[in-house]
């Protein structure tokens, strides 16, 4: 159990909850610039530190790691983060370590609550996009310069490990979410046997899904419209990976 100390008012805070930050542009650049300082020795590379109120995603990170260039995207509940929760935020974004990112969401969860009731809880607080075998990051900016001339402002990250215990009748591959601007990607396309373009045609289907919003059409919403239809036949590989995924449809449902 944390151990508590008395504020000045009376009441009873751990050491670990976050204050009440200011939210001016000067304050904001001093937490900045003091969690940076923090984070620098922790991390072997250039980092670009930028805080958020942003709830929905409290932490992202686009990675260059040839360059070990890092820019980072997170929630101002970090200036208040104790040094384990630093060691772990630097081996997420320079690693994406896997257990970093169990510690990191153990943090969020815990501060969460203490935060103002009018912020939405999130829902995806950390991104990840390095994964064992194929860098979404890098698959989404490929498709975007290609495809969308760089238009595409969506993030992207893979979904939350879940556990498969046989095959389902149905599979959610990809999502995307217009109000965070949120592409999930089903954690178990990560695999040797996935080729890269069926990944990249899951990947480009969601993009699509941020340049063309859903449609109401007698009364229902529609989703693949004609336009989108027509759109993503201009995958270079749409009928290549379609005709993958009926051949691997029942290794796809036990994922």
């Amino acid at each position: 159990m944390d151990r508590l100390r008395r504020t000045r008012s009376g009441t009873a805070t751990s050491p670990n909850s976050p204050r009440e930050l200011p939210l001016g542009p000067a304050h904001r650049a001093r937490q900045e610039a003091t969690l940076r300082q923090a984070l620098a020795p922790r991390i072997d590379g250039e980092l670009m530190l930028t805080l958020t109120e942003n709830r929905a995603v409290m932490l992202s990170v686009r990675r260059q790691v040839k360059r070990r260039h890092y820019a980072v995207r997170l929630h101002r509940v970090f200036c208040e983060a104790p040094d384990s929760v630093l060691d772990a935020l630097a081996r997420y974004i320079e690693f994406d370590d896997a257990d970093a990112v169990d510690q990191l969401q153990v943090y969020i969860e815990a501060v969460e609550d203490q935060l103002p009731a009018s912020e939405p809880r999130s829902r995806n607080a950390v991104l990840r996009t390095d994964g064992k075998v194929f860098d979404l990051q890098e698959v989404f900016d490929r498709i975007n310069a290609r495809y969308f001339e760089g238009q595409v402002t969506a993030q992207i990250s893979w979904g939350r490990r879940t556990q498969s215990f046989g095959p389902r009748r149905s599979v959610r591959l990809g999502s995307y979410c217009v109000e965070d601007q949120l592409i999930r990607i089903h954690p178990g396309l990560d695999r040797p046997w996935v080729p890269a373009f069926y990944l990249e045609w899951v990947v480009f289907h969601e993009m699509l899904h941020a340049v063309h919003p859903v449609r109401r059409v007698n009364g229902r919403n529609e989703f693949h419209g004609p336009t989108f239809t027509s759109a993503e036949r201009s995958y270079e590989n749409y009928a290549q990976a379609n005709a993958w995924q009926k051949q691997h449809l029942t290794a796809l449902l036990a994922i």
